[in-house]
């Protein structure tokens, strides 16, 4: 064999189209992080890929906690290897204490993120008690050692989520109305609202997206800072165009934070609404009143309801007031998929009431023209009663039972589950 026979023969490889071994690495991102770091050391053909994966989402914390990294890792790494600044999407920032991040590291390494889309800002501080509002918060003014990253990373362009997380209290939002994010989120975290002696004229916010996840009055306050016009005088926009809002996630206890939420419900472009935390007949709200300017555009509803049935007629009233909520919108709505998220509270002494069958001959009838798919989750609390109880086997069956014109319809996917909750 000749010299150039065997440099050939030693120097050929199969070329694989560069979609395939891509699909591949995918695949063992959803699955086998191990693996897709091994395939990160195999070949450098394959190391953009991976990278897009391994770096996509970075979590910070300066406690010595597993697979947590502080500001300063961070920049250590994107200096020994700018290029990966360009995969990381996602960065959560855990702080602990108001001393937390020290070092300019982490300030330094958000200079290099210009491809960030998600952010998360919260802290792992919790109220000792579930129903204190005050007890064990941490004020955005006693941060003011991570405040400029976390304003430079909001200027970001490519920035589309913001999550306010645990515990934070007070942040400013103006931040808000000056960045470019599109979906906030408020878990257990509250607003301050800095612009009421500003004079400046400034536009609303580029916000599409509001979830709330609070049930106390740090809520509510955080909504009307969001919602309110602005200014000494009140002539300066609110913070949120309602008009741009596309979708809502809010819980409607206590009354005071949902009745803040209305003027979000008022710009009329609204395509999906999730009302959460349902757990009384009084907590059931009038659903044309907050839907009615947004039924022509509204295409996906989720009531997510809790039935204490220990309570006498508790179980019955709550149905009833479900179906002549769904009633009031028939006929105008054009809502496309609805989810019904019910959690059950019962005894020894239960019943399942009729009027779901109520509720399944609104929603089989033609007031809901457009609707293509219907979703109920049943989840009872299980107390000493056994899983094959009569209880249990009759809310398995109320497709058959109460929900017959729905499963039959061919015109609506209807799609049901059963799952125990054990307390």
């Amino acid at each position: 064999m000749s010299m150039e026979q065997v440099s050939s023969t030693s120097t050929y490889s199969p070329r694989i189209p560069v979609e395939i071994y891509e699909t591949i690495i995918d695949i063992l991102a959803l699955a086998d992080i191990p693996s897709l770091k091994n395939c990160h050391l195999a070949s450098r053909l394959f190391v953009p890929r991976c990278r897009s994966h391994i770096f996509r989402s970075i979590h910070l914390s300066s406690r010595d906690t597993p697979h947590r990294h502080s500001g300063e890792d961070l920049y250590t790494l994107l200096s020994a290897s700018p290029d990966i600044a360009f995969h990381i999407r996602e960065l959560k920032i855990n702080v602990f204490y108001h001393t937390d991040f020290l070092s300019r590291g982490l300030l330094e390494a958000s200079k290099m993120l210009d491809r960030l889309e998600v952010l998360w800002v919260g802290s792992n501080l919790r109220p000792k008690h579930r129903h204190d509002t005050d007890e064990a918060l941490l004020h955005w003014d006693a941060l003011y050692l991570i405040q400029p990253t976390i304003y430079r990373l909001l200027q970001v362009p490519t920035l589309r989520e913001l999550h306010v997380m645990m515990s934070i209290q007070g942040f400013p939002v103006s931040w808000l109305r000056n960045s470019c994010i599109k979906s906030l989120t408020l878990d257990w975290s509250g607003l301050e609202d800095d612009e009421l002696d500003t004079m400046t004229p400034c536009s609303s916010s580029l916000l599409e997206c509001v979830t709330i996840n609070h049930r106390f009055h740090a809520g509510s306050y955080s909504l009307l800072t969001l919602v309110h016009p602005k200014g000494s005088d009140g002539q300066l926009q609110p913070v949120i165009d309602a008009s741009r809002l596309k979708v809502i996630s809010i819980p409607v206890y206590p009354p005071l934070m949902f009745n803040a939420a209305l003027p979000l419900f008022q710009g009329g472009n609204l395509t999906s609404v999730i009302l959460r935390k349902i757990d009384s007949p009084s907590d059931m709200p009038s659903l044309r009143d907050y839907l009615a300017p947004s039924l022509h555009s509204l295409r996906r509803l989720r009531l997510e309801v809790s039935i204490d049935d220990v309570m006498p007629d508790s179980g019955t009233t709550m149905v009833q007031i479900l179906s002549y909520e769904l009633a009031t919108l028939c006929g105008e709505n054009h809502i496309e998929t609805l989810e019904l998220d019910v959690k059950i509270k019962t005894d020894r002494t239960f019943d399942i009431p009729t009027e779901w069958e109520d509720i399944d001959g609104v929603l089989a009838g033609s007031g809901w023209p457009m609707l293509r798919r219907v979703v109920v989750s049943i989840c009872p609390n299980r107390i000493r009663l056994e899983e094959d109880c009569e209880f249990y086997l009759a809310l398995q069956s109320l497709p058959t039972s109460h929900l017959m014109r729905l499963m039959t319809s061919s015109r609506t996917i209807f799609d049901f589950s059963f799952e125990l909750h054990v307390l």
